[in-house]
């Protein structure tokens, strides 16, 4: 079961690169996605972003997909996920009972 996170403006995200993209970052090890920031998030989900590669090269990628962790992209996809303490952090928020605000009455 995947957690849901909204993306919103300002936050990090693990950009995976398909091959045009790679190319154009200076990607040399496959193993590492490439660092993120949102720009702008679509009505459709997907995503703009500024990217950086392992070696400061910087790429604008549009309409990206943020794909979830247990699901596979698309054959030759950029594509981004978000990190594994953002997922399991998403996730403790998810199951933390709801709280009433303490007012400061009692």
């Amino acid at each position: 079961m995947s957690t849901t996170i909204t993306p919103t403006v300002g936050r990090r995200i693990h950009f995976w690169p398909n091959d045009e993209h790679a190319e154009q970052l200076g990607v040399f090890d496959y193993a590492q996605p490439c660092d993120a920031g949102v720009l702008y998030v679509h009505e459709d989900g997907t995503v703009n972003l500024d990217v950086t590669g392992p070696s400061g090269s910087k790429l604008a990628a549009y309409r990206v997909r943020i794909v979830p962790k247990d699901e596979d992209c698309l054959e030759g996809e950029s594509h981004a996920r978000w990190m594994d303490y953002q997922i399991g952090k998403a996730a403790q928020e998810a199951a933390a009972p709801a709280t009433e605000p303490d007012t400061g009455n009692a």
